[in-house]
Formats: structure tokens, C-alpha cells, sequence
């Protein structure tokens, strides 16, 4: 509606955002870690195109993990130091938030409320700390929010379009669908996380926190959510694999803490993360 130059503006800046936000999360300060974020998000994409150039794809995905994000980091925080006061003016916006988050597509936003909800349960029954108002709100909104897309006609009309067989057929159509999300799209993010938790976790005897497992949980329900959909595109993976991101960074950086020199490693990691996204890149030009 505003044209397309500031279209373009407008993705430039919230693809910006997303990397920030990642920072934000993971606590990660210095530029360095915003270029690699950045670079790890177009590198491990399985469809760039879809997902972050094609209008309707970068709103659904790029706009949609933002605040996705946003929504979780309030919760998020609240697992570091329960005791923290409340950001001003959140029962006023945690339910616009809330509401779309949950909003947003129909793996990323559930797998959020989820989390949340059981987020807020952890810090009552665990830490004794009674759900705060917004706290309520947000997963309330988000639940609505979810409603909203799960029972929208163009799921239904979007279902009625694959072909219904037996359960074995449907069954097995599922199946080929999460294994080819899970080996082909998912791949390249799964196996880079997977080797950084390995270093983590055995080289420096690390384990994860309440957030990084908040963190996996969210990937998990997401990409488990997509086992009920009629139909798992690979742009649908975006949300699961910044998840992924995240996560890594959260690591790298607290290896990095440990050991300043690890930092060059991570540098020979970015460069060819950054060959690989280039590459990406310049298939979608030809």
C-alpha cells in the first residue's frame, strides 16, 4: 500500500530486527554476533524466496518470527530472575501482542502459547511466584489468536483441496512429510545446532538453562504442530529454524565467555555460512 520502495524499507528493517531481537535473547553484545545471526538466518533458510522475498512470505514469516520473539522473550525473562519488574505499560500491550503472536501462523503461534503457559506454570508450582496479570493476558490473546487461524475457512477450503484416503494414506503422507521437514529442510540448522550443543555441552560441561530449554521447546511443539497440517511447505520451517538460531548463538556466546579464542573459529564458521547464504542468494537471481 505504500509502494515499493517502501516495502523493500520496511523488510529491510525487520529482517534487521529479527537479528536483533536474536541478539537480544541470547545476550549477545557485540556487532559480531549480529552479522553472524544474520548470516545463519539466509544460510540455514530452506526456502529464501518464499520466505523472505516474496511479499506475502516475508510478512508471514520475517514480520510474524519478530514479534513471535518479542512475545517470548517477556516470559523468557521471567525465567532468569523472577523478580523482575514489569516493563511499563505491558497490561496495555501484551494483549495486542499476544494477540498476534498467536495470529501468525498456525505451527509458530501455538507452539508459543504453549510454551508460555507452561512457563507460567514452572514459576508458580516450581518458584512460587503467582502468574502476573500480563502474564495472563498474553497467553489468553495468543490462544485467541490461535483460534483465529486454526478455524479459518482457508484451512478448511486448503484441506479439502489433498486427496483423503484411509488413515494408512493419510498416515503415511504425514510421515514423508515431517521426515523430508526434518532431513532435507531442517537438516543443515538441526545438524550445526546439534554440533554446537556437543561442543557445549562436552567440551566446556555446560547445560542448558531454563530459557535454551524453553527455546527447544518452542522448535519441538512448532515443528510437531505441522504433523496435523494437510500440507508442510518448506517455508514453513522458517520460524522452527530461527528458533534453532537462537538457540546456537545462546551458546556460541557463552563459549565465547569462556574462551576468547573460540572467537576465531566462530569467524571460519560465519565465512562459510556467509558462502553458502551468497550462494543462496545468487540462485534465486538466475
Amino acid at each position: 500500500m505504500s509502494g515499493e520502495f517502501m516495502a523493500d524499507l520496511l523488510n529491510l528493517l525487520f529482517t534487521m530486527l529479527l537479528s536483533m531481537v536474536i541478539c537480544i535473547m541470547a545476550d549477545a553484545k557485540k556487532p559480531a554476533w549480529f552479522l553472524l545471526s544474520s548470516v545463519m538466518v539466509f544460510a540455514f533458510n530452506a526456502n529464501m524466496h518464499n520466505s523472505m522475498f516474496w511479499q506475502a512470505g516475508v510478512v508471514n514469516y520475517v514480520y510474524s518470527t519478530d514479534w513471535i520473539l518479542l512475545y517470548l522473550w517477556m516470559y523468557m525473562r521471567m525465567l532468569e530472575n523472577p523478580e523482575r519488574k514489569n516493563p511499563p505499560g505491558i497490561l496495555f500491550w501484551m494483549p495486542i501482542l499476544g494477540l498476534m503472536t498467536g495470529w501468525s501462523n498456525e505451527n509458530m503461534g501455538p507452539a508459543a502459547m504453549v510454551t508460555t503457559l507452561g512457563i507460567t506454570a514452572y514459576l508458580w508450582a516450581k518458584k512460587h511466584k503467582r502468574p502476573r496479570a500480563w502474564m495472563i493476558e498474553g497467553i489468553g490473546f495468543s490462544f485467541a489468536g490461535s483460534l483465529l487461524v486454526i478455524l479459518a475457512p482457508g484451512n478448511f477450503q486448503r484441506a479439502s483441496t489433498i486427496e483423503n484416503g484411509g488413515w494408512k494414506d493419510v498416515f503415511y503422507r504425514q510421515m514423508i512429510s515431517m521426515l523430508t521437514a526434518t532431513a532435507e529442510y531442517l537438516f543443515p540448522v538441526l545438524a550445526f545446532t546439534l554440533l554446537v550443543w556437543l561442543v557445549y555441552c562436552f567440551a566446556y560441561g555446560e547445560r542448558f538453562d531454563a530459557p535454551q530449554i524453553a527455546l527447544v521447546s518452542v522448535a519441538v511443539l512448532a515443528h510437531g504442530a505441522m504433523g496435523i497440517s494437510p500440507h508442510y511447505p518448506d517455508r514453513a520451517t522458517f520460524g522452527v529454524m530461527v528458533v534453532c538460531v537462537l538457540l546456537s548463538i545462546s551458546m556460541l556466546v557463552r563459549i565465547f565467555r569462556k574462551n576468547p579464542r573460540a572467537f576465531f573459529w566462530m569467524g571460519i564458521c560465519g565465512a562459510v555460512l556467509w558462502i553458502r547464504s551468497m550462494i543462496l542468494m545468487l540462485e534465486i537471481m538466475v
